[in-house]
């Protein structure tokens, strides 16, 4: 009886639609279910891996869970390398970027890192400049007690888009705030 009760909750436990909507900073001894998104492997007592059901718009999607003491502290969607490339990594961020502020707001910090050799070394390709490392974008929102982060970046091989959610208490958010 105590197995059905148990599988009767897993399956109708409402599946998560977005990182922002976890439980965060609450003890946990079960991953949570996210919607289009299959637990790949691990647990909470420190990494969860999720990789998506389906491309979103094309672009290959994995979602990793950190934990501490089996609490949620920070999470990272991944977008990327399918669907992200030379051609179409601009365009692609700032669809990330649209989506973001529609969501939670316009944001409070945006950066760009430059490498000046990337004007040596590329043409006029902002993609490119990603690609060899000469360039990286990060923009900054706040929502509740969540920093979150979104970055253009190259892993060495790969145009990748990341999208940081780190939980912060109310009190170390605003402080954070006052460096931007």
């Amino acid at each position: 009886m105590f197995k059905f009760l148990f599988i009767l909750t897993v399956l109708s436990s409402p599946p998560i639609e977005s990182p922002s909507d976890l439980s965060w900073g609450k003890k946990s001894d079960r991953a949570p279910l996210i919607k289009n998104f299959t637990r790949w492997y691990g647990s909470t007592d420190n990494l969860v891996v999720y990789v998506s059901r389906k491309n979103i718009d094309g672009v290959e999607t994995e979602l990793h869970l950190n934990y501490s003491n089996k609490a949620l502290i920070s999470a990272t969607l991944f977008l990327g390398p399918t669907g992200i490339g030379i051609g179409n990594c601009g365009k692609m961020y700032a669809n990330v970027l649209k989506s973001l502020n529609k969501k939670y707001g316009h944001f409070i910090y945006k950066k760009e890192t430059a490498d000046p050799i990337g004007s040596d070394l590329v043409f006029n390709s902002k993609c490119r400049k990603v690609l060899i490392g000469a360039n990286e974008y990060i923009s900054y929102w706040k929502y509740k007690d969540i920093r979150i982060e979104a970055w253009l970046y190259s892993d060495g091989d790969n145009i990748l888009i990341a999208i940081d959610y780190i939980y912060k208490k109310e009190k170390e958010l605003n402080s954070l705030e006052s460096i931007f």
